[in-house]
């Protein structure tokens, strides 16, 4: 089945727009309990710990197709006060570690309502784009172009496969050695002719093709 998941802010109907939204609210209300800036929940504080650790991944992910930077910088603290040298953190990853590089422990809220006032001023858009059939028929090509990218590449796998099991050698080293990708550069490419053959032949084209390459 098709995912957004991995689509920018533009890329995406309204539907998913609104999901995004709904997950990084939820997330920043949690985060805000967890951290004690606006605890309103009663719940265990190591078990949120343990459902931001999960959804981190996630939202970092939500916040970066916003076109939204998740790293930011801060001066390094030394045992003498702070240095000229800046560092880079990922205040989604290593939210945990933030007061001890004294940066401040709202960076991740920061963030969240940077990506949540992109999808809010993209909302116009995706609605727009829900609307627009040419949108759906543009995702659903390109999803089928990426389906076949992937069977062409899991076929052009199986005669190197199949010769490590025959002659007992390992299969991913064997997959990334010299002759492995020579074997499976040769079996993408006449997987994909053949795949382009047939949707030639569905459509009816075959024949003129074979007769502009002067092939019949």
């Amino acid at each position: 089945m098709f995912s957004f998941d991995r689509l920018k802010i533009d890329q995406i109907p309204l539907r998913e727009n609104k999901r995004r939204i709904e997950y990084l609210t939820e997330f920043r209300d949690l985060l805000n309990d967890a951290l004690g800036w606006n605890r309103t929940r009663s719940g265990d504080l190591e078990e949120q710990r343990i459902v931001i650790n999960k959804g981190k991944p996630v939202i970092g992910r939500m916040i970066r197709l916003a076109g939204i930077n998740t790293r930011r910088s801060c001066a390094r603290r030394g045992q003498t006060g702070y240095s000229t040298t800046m560092l880079e953190v990922d205040v989604i990853e290593q939210m945990w570690d933030l007061e001890a590089l004294a940066m401040s422990t709202r960076e991740p809220m920061v963030v969240i309502e940077e990506a949540l006032g992109e999808y809010e001023r993209d909302q116009k858009n995706a609605r727009c784009r829900s609307l627009n059939p040419f949108f759906w028929l543009a995702l659903g090509a390109e999803s089928i172009v990426e389906a076949f990218i992937q069977i062409v590449g899991w076929i052009a796998e199986i005669p190197v496969r199949l010769l490590t099991r025959i002659f007992r050698l390992d299969q991913e080293k064997a997959v990334r050695s010299w002759y492995g990708r020579l074997v499976t550069g040769l079996s993408a490419l006449i997987a994909a002719l053949a795949g382009l053959f047939y949707v030639l032949e569905f459509l009816g084209f075959k024949d003129a093709v074979l007769r502009w390459l002067k092939l019949k």
